[in-house]
């Protein structure tokens, strides 16, 4: 039994899964201006600029997104708000 187990598990792992172990991520940065905002957003050099409380919305990300990073870099560390993230 425990043989069969390992072997359905390895199956699973590796067969079902095989795009994930074949396909190399395309990393990329998407482009601010087609961005929707709500709130105090300004755009400046490629970055989107938050000065308070506001709502950002990527309406079409690339068909093969998988993940979104958020780089965030702060005026004063005591000031951070949370992210929100709603699909």
């Amino acid at each position: 039994m425990f043989i069969l187990s390992v072997v359905l598990t390895v199956f699973e792992i590796f067969l079902c899964n095989y795009t994930s172990f074949t396909t190399k991520p395309i990393i990329e940065s998407i482009d601010t201006s087609g961005i929707q905002s709500e709130g105090n957003v300004t755009s400046e050099n490629g970055s989107l600029i938050i000065t308070s409380d506001s709502s950002i919305f990527i309406n079409e990300p690339p068909i093969y997104t998988r993940a979104i990073i958020i780089e965030q870099k702060q005026a004063h560390k005591e000031a951070v708000n949370p992210i929100e993230v709603a699909p």
